[in-house]
């Protein structure tokens, strides 16, 4: 069965409770502890805890606290081969909400940004836009909403490969093969790798990718969570 769910957690609708910080690991605890923020902290466990919540709901036999997890040589976390499960997931959030993907392709990024006025300085641009998105950017103006278009696209396009920023985003160009003023975009760099990006009414930009996946249907599911109380309670989200 093919699997291509993206949740979303708000923070604000989420409470901190023990239930929630018994789920977690010792070593997930430890870095909880290092924030120095009471807001970061609960956003950490909030983020562990429902991300072990949402695994066993698709592989119920196994409980929240028991999953365990592994990075790539690059950090990319990814599930123990112990569980020998035939699922993906990557995360990502914000201040104000998280988003998890979940696939049956192993190759999966996702990036949500807040949209917040910054300036955009030169050095920023050179860092991680191509020659060729360089120009289209300041022909627009050095419009933010294309900004964080590009940065989300790029984020999760290296999340996927696996890489992240060990990868120079200024080798990955995505002007020459969308038109970025779509408000809500769905493309193929090939016939197997899909990148989608959502601009939900500029308060934040959506975008997550797909690689090695010939499935020309491709679309997903997203849902938000509602509560945890024992039982997971949520509703179905139309994009």
């Amino acid at each position: 069965m093919k699997i291509f769910d993206i949740w979303k957690i708000s923070f604000n609708e989420i409470s901190l409770t023990n239930e929630l910080k018994n789920i977690i690991s010792e070593e997930e605890h430890c870095i909880a502890k290092k924030f120095l923020k009471l807001t970061d902290y609960k956003k950490y466990i909030i983020t562990h805890a429902y991300l072990r919540i949402l695994l066993s709901k698709y592989y119920k036999k196994i409980k929240p606290k028991d999953w365990k997890f592994i990075k790539n040589k690059y950090g990319k976390p990814q599930i123990s081969r112990e569980h020998n499960t035939s699922l993906y997931f990557n995360l990502s959030h914000t201040s104000s909400c998280m988003y998890t993907m979940f696939c049956t392709y192993e190759k999966i990024g996702i990036d949500v940004e807040d949209k917040r006025t910054i300036n955009i300085e030169e050095n920023m641009i050179d860092l991680i836009f191509s020659e060729n998105e360089k120009k289209y950017f300041k022909s627009k103006n050095n419009d933010l909403s294309l900004f964080y278009k590009y940065w989300t696209l790029k984020e999760s396009y290296l999340k996927a490969i696996g890489k992240g920023l060990y990868i120079d985003p200024r080798t990955i160009n995505f002007n020459s093969k969308i038109n970025m003023q779509d408000k809500n975009l769905y493309f193929k760099i090939d016939e197997k790798n899909h990148c989608f990006l959502h601009n939900f009414n500029d308060d934040y930009f959506l975008s997550y990718t797909v690689l090695d996946c010939k499935d020309k249907t491709l679309n997903p599911s997203f849902y938000e969570v509602t509560s945890f109380n024992k039982i997971l309670t949520y509703k179905e989200i139309t994009i």
